[in-house]
Order: structure tokens, then sequence, then C-alpha cells
């Protein structure tokens, strides 16, 4: 389970599980050769599209009917009331966890550049393509 980032960003979660712990070892660690890298990599960012999910303010807590009785669970938003935003270069790999996650959720795409040409390298918007509607979701 995560825990706020008090240090943070007031809304950033900041997961911890072993499960993690074990995951980013193997894409941290030197050694790790490029296929490893690439398949750890992908399990980790389908847990994290997975985390994700699970904190929108949209998902619902929900009973179910089991066959060993009532669960308490969690209800998903519809990829209709979703939008997924990658920032070209960078989110690429996690877009793909979250298309997995979500089939048919509405993706958009925008590229953040530094102007070299200020002292403070200040990010400038240089692209940027947005799903229909986005200001509803």
């Amino acid at each position: 389970e995560g825990v706020a980032g008090t240090e943070h960003h007031p809304n950033a979660i900041v997961l911890q599980s072993r499960a993690l712990r074990m995951l980013f070892t193997r894409v941290r660690a030197t050694e790790t050769p490029c296929a490893e890298f690439v398949y750890t990599s992908n399990r980790l960012m389908g847990v994290l599209a997975e985390e994700a999910l699970a904190h929108l303010p949209m998902t619902k807590e929900v009973q179910v009917e089991t066959p060993c009785g009532v669960y308490n669970g969690l209800q998903p938003p519809k990829p209709s009331e979703l939008a997924a935003i990658s920032i070209m270069r960078a989110g690429d790999s996690l877009l793909r966890a979250m298309r997995k996650v979500i089939p048919g959720i509405p993706v958009g795409k925008v590229l953040i550049q530094r102007d070299e040409a200020t002292p403070d390298k200040k990010a400038i918007q240089s692209y940027a393509k947005l799903p229909e509607g986005l200001t509803e979701k």
C-alpha cells in the first residue's frame, strides 16, 4: 500500500511493496542484461498502471458476491471517463501498460522540451494532440 508523499506534491502517492522493491532492484542493477531490463520494466509499468487506476477519484468501492461470501472491492472507471496523456519519449513505456490495463482508453501526446536559450532551461510545450472532450474528463 502506498503512503502519502508529504515531502512531495500533496497528491503524490509513494508506493511501497516488496514486489516493487524487487522489480526496481533488477531495473537499477548495472549488471542486468538488456532483455531482462526490458522484461522487468514492462512488469513494473503494469503494476504502476494498475496502481494509478486504483487511486483515481472515480474508482468506486463496491461489494460483489463470491462463492465464499461478500467481497469489498474496487470498480474501475469506464475507459470513456478517462484519457491517457503520454509525454513523448518519456512516457510511452507507461502508455503501453496503460493500454493493456484499459483497452480503448483515449490517448493524447504532449512534447515538452527545455528552452536552451534561457538560463534556467524553462520547459516549453512544443506539441500537443489531446483527445476530444478532454475538458470533461
